[in-house]
């Protein structure tokens, strides 16, 4: 028996997943924005992506907001909301010891799941109302759903656009700097607390972003924070935990892998195939694709 229906069904699985890892990608480098420069296991990323989903969703089905201009309400509340968590919740447990770190991470993200679940219920919520989404995009022989061709045009966007601010801007480079060594980065003066608010905020408009992309051809349901948590943090550590363009290739290697496990032969296995490959790529190369660099030196 093959393993895959047809070797068109192949390679209609692998665009779709390197399309995938994209918007994986955009959620990953928020979680590592935030592990990288803070230092804080941030498990209530997903909960941001959710509640970006959540907010499109409410202004397209609502209010008849396209739902790729939405983002000119979602990305600022997502920013927004990255500044105020600093500020008001992560400068408190920066210092304190990482397993209850972890604890209060854990806390905050089924308290903000279990709040977008009292206010939109846990009922799947789709864009049924946003008609030019349900019409696929042809090319030869493969059909492709234009939600996500537009996620990814845009997600590759922010993206690049990410990327320049990291490598060419001041303000990039301080945070990349704080990051490397947060210590060596208050000796020369540069004013780490604020690099701190900035990088969960871009962290969290990035989240944001993730969830404008998602509710464009999926669905949206309280539980999906979790998942998206847990992709998240498998990406980073699969493509190397520090490294960013480790979070781009593990998140194309990700969706990858997810989506040849959905059409394959086992794919009512395709969430523990996802798992065990990541598990036995960790298991030889520990440190990830790219290695490690060690947070909060």
């Amino acid at each position: 028996m093959e393993l895959f229906p047809s070797f068109e069904a192949f390679i209609q699985a692998t665009i779709n997943g390197l399309m995938m890892g994209c918007i994986f990608a955009v959620i990953a480098i928020g979680f590592q924005l935030v592990f990288g420069v803070v230092n804080l296991p941030q498990f209530a990323h997903g909960s941001l992506v959710l509640w970006g989903m959540y907010i499109t969703w409410w202004l397209a089905e609502k209010h008849g907001v396209d739902p790729y201009l939405s983002m000119v309400v979602t990305l600022p509340f997502c920013f927004f909301s990255g500044i105020l968590l600093q500020k008001f919740l992560f400068t408190h447990i920066m210092d304190i010891e990482e397993p209850m770190q972890m604890i209060f991470m854990l806390g905050l993200l089924f308290a903000t799941m279990y709040l977008a679940e009292a206010i939109f219920t846990c009922n799947p919520r789709f864009l049924g109302k946003v008609l030019y989404l349900r019409n696929p995009i042809y090319i030869g022989d493969f059909s492709f759903h234009r939600g996500l061709c537009i996620s990814v045009v845009i997600s590759l966007i922010f993206l690049i656009f990410t990327n320049l601010f990291l490598t060419r801007s001041y303000l990039g480079i301080a945070i990349r700097a704080c990051a490397d060594n947060r210590f060596g980065a208050r000796i020369i003066g540069l004013k780490v607390q604020f690099l701190y608010i900035m990088a969960v905020a871009i962290a969290s408009l990035l989240g944001g972003l993730a969830g404008t992309m998602l509710i464009s051809f999926s669905v949206a349901t309280p539980l999906r924070a979790f998942d998206l948590t847990i992709f998240a943090f498998l990406i980073i550590a699969l493509g190397g935990f520090g490294s960013y363009i480790g979070a781009l290739v593990g998140g194309l290697i990700f969706g990858l892998i997810f989506s040849w496990a959905k059409v394959s032969m086992f794919s009512t296995y395709a969430a523990a195939i996802v798992y065990g490959i990541m598990f036995l790529v960790l298991l030889f190369k520990p440190a990830g694709i790219f290695g490690k660099l060690e947070a909060g030196k």
